[in-house]
C-alpha cells in the first residue's frame, strides 16, 4: 500500500533502486487489473481517473528506453507533453518533479499552442484537438514515446495505446513502431500488456 500511495498521493518519494523498480511495477499492475474503484476504495470520481490516466503515462514511461538522445540533452529533464481538456492537464500536472530514467519530469500542456520541442513521451487523450495530429508530424524528436487513448473523433496512431474498458484500463503495445522509434520496451510492461507485432 505504500507504493499505491505514493502515485496517488503524491506525497511521498521514491525509493531508491530496485524497490523504486518494484513499485512501478505493482503500480501498473494495480491499475490494470483492479476495478478503480477498488484502487481508491470508494466510487470513481473524473479526477480520480484522470490521476490514474497520469500514473499510468508516469509509470508506463519508467518502463521504456530510448537511444543515446534521450540522455544527452542540454538539460536533465524527462519532458511529457499532454494533449487533453484542463482536468486532464490539471492532473498530469504534480508529476512535475517525479523522476524517470534519472530524469526530472517536466509537463507541456499541448493543447492550445504547443510547441515543436523534443518531447521524450507525448499523451494525447480522448479528445484532442483538431490540429493534433498534423503538430505530431512536426515534432522533431523522432524517438519520442506516443501515448494515445483512442477515440471515435481521432485516427492517431501511437507506439502504446491505452483503453479505458469498463472501470479499467488495458494497454497495447505496437511493437513495430516502438521498433521504428528506436525504443525499447521492457519485458515487465509487456507482460501487462496486449503486444501487436504486425501493423495494423
Amino acid at each position: 500500500m505504500h507504493c499505491l500511495n505514493q502515485i496517488f498521493t503524491g506525497r511521498t518519494e521514491w525509493p531508491p533502486g530496485r524497490l523504486q523498480f518494484r513499485c512501478a511495477v505493482l503500480m501498473l499492475a494495480a491499475i490494470l487489473y483492479l476495478p478503480q474503484a477498488a484502487v481508491y476504495a470508494q466510487p470513481m470520481q473524473e479526477a480520480d481517473e484522470n490521476s490514474l490516466r497520469a500514473a499510468l503515462v508516469l509509470n508506463i514511461s519508467r518502463f521504456v528506453t530510448g537511444p543515446e538522445a534521450w540522455t544527452s540533452g542540454e538539460d536533465n529533464f524527462f519532458h511529457i507533453g499532454v494533449f487533453g481538456s484542463r482536468e486532464v492537464i490539471d492532473a498530469f500536472e504534480p508529476l512535475s518533479g517525479k523522476m524517470v530514467g534519472g530524469r526530472t519530469v517536466k509537463i507541456h500542456p499541448l493543447s492550445k499552442r504547443p510547441q515543436t520541442w523534443a518531447y521524450h513521451a507525448i499523451y494525447v487523450g480522448p479528445e484532442p484537438p483538431k490540429n493534433t495530429g498534423n503538430w505530431l508530424k512536426k515534432c522533431t524528436n523522432p524517438h519520442v514515446l506516443l501515448i494515445i487513448e483512442p477515440s471515435k473523433a481521432s485516427d492517431l496512431r501511437g507506439i502504446i495505446q491505452i483503453t479505458r474498458v469498463d472501470e479499467r484500463f488495458t494497454l497495447t503495445v505496437f511493437r513495430q513502431r516502438a521498433n521504428r522509434a528506436g525504443l525499447s520496451i521492457s519485458a515487465q510492461l509487456l507482460r501487462l500488456a496486449s503486444v501487436v507485432d504486425e501493423e495494423s
